[in-house]
């Protein structure tokens, strides 16, 4: 991957269902360098990201496990 490509990938997160939800995953989310947000959808259980690498993804990944919302690639 070329210096300046962004990488942007869509998640399915199954126990994803409500703005509670969203919110906890956000959180989770939040402040990890490398890694935006496009998009968050309780109600269709997805998560847009964008990322300047695979390293933030892998973490993110991660973190979502730990709290409960593991994620399946769409």
């Amino acid at each position: 991957m070329g210096k300046g490509t962004m990488l942007q990938t869509t998640w399915h997160i199954p126990a994803m269902r409500c703005s509670h939800c969203e919110q906890r995953v956000r959180r989770a989310l939040e402040g990890i360098a490398g890694l935006e947000i496009v998009s968050l959808d309780g109600a269709r259980q997805s998560l847009e990201l964008r990322t300047a690498g695979v390293e933030p993804l892998a973490y993110a990944r991660h973190r979502l496990a730990e709290i409960g919302y593991p994620m399946e690639r769409c």
